[in-house]
C-alpha cells in the first residue's frame, strides 16, 4: 500500500510503527497491509498520533494538522531613561502586537524586535519554552528612525490594533 502524508507545511518527523522514515511536510511510505501507528515529532509542534489500516494495493492520504508549541510572552520597551514606551513587536518579521503586551507565542520562533516612534529598534534573539512565561524588556535608544519607517511603524501599529487589539495571555 501506498501512504502519503501531509502535515500542514510543518517540518516534522515521521516515526512509523516506532522506526523513523523520513520528515515531512510531505512524504510518501509504501506499507504492508494491515494496521499501523504514524507518529510526528518536533521540537516545534506537538506531538500528532495517527492510527490508520491499509489493505493491499490501497492508496490512502493521512493529512496530520501542525500545531505549534506555544508559550507566553510579555514585551515592555523603555527609552535610555528607563521610561515606558508604546510600540510594536514583531517575531521573525511578522507583526505580533502592540507594546507593551503580553503575547502567545511559538517556542520556534527566533527574532524579537520591538519599534517605537523616535528610537532605534531593537533586536534580540528570542528563547522560550513551552508552556513558560517570559518576560523581555527592550531598551530602545534615542535616535530618529527615517522619516518613512517612522510613517511606516504608525501605520502599522494602527493595523495592528484595529487587527487585533491588545492580545492577553
Amino acid at each position: 500500500a501506498l501512504v502519503q502524508v501531509k502535515c500542514d507545511g510543518a517540518d516534522v518527523s515521521i516515526k512509523l510503527d516506532g522506526t523513523l522514515q523520513g520528515r515531512c511536510p510531505a512524504l510518501e511510505l509504501r506499507v504492508s497491509p494491515g494496521k499501523h501507528k504514524l507518529i510526528t515529532e518536533s521540537p516545534c509542534f506537538l506531538a500528532v498520533e495517527e492510527k490508520f489500516q491499509v489493505a493491499r494495493g490501497e492508496r490512502k492520504v493521512l493529512n496530520l494538522p501542525a500545531k505549534a508549541r506555544m508559550a507566553a510572552l510579555t514585551v515592555k520597551a523603555r527609552d535610555d531613561q528607563g521610561n515606558d514606551l508604546e510600540g510594536l513587536a514583531l517575531l521573525d518579521g511578522q507583526p505580533l502586537g502592540a507594546v507593551p503586551g503580553s503575547f502567545k507565542v511559538p517556542v520556534c520562533g527566533q527574532t524579537l524586535e520591538v519599534r517605537s516612534e523616535g528610537h532605534a529598534p531593537w533586536t534580540g534573539p528570542l528563547t522560550v519554552a513551552e508552556g513558560a512565561k517570559r518576560q523581555v524588556v527592550a531598551a530602545l535608544h534615542t535616535g530618529a528612525p527615517r522619516a518613512q519607517d517612522a510613517e511606516r511603524l504608525r501605520e502599522e501599529c494602527a493595523r495592528r490594533e484595529m487587527q487585533i487589539g491588545r492580545a492577553h495571555v
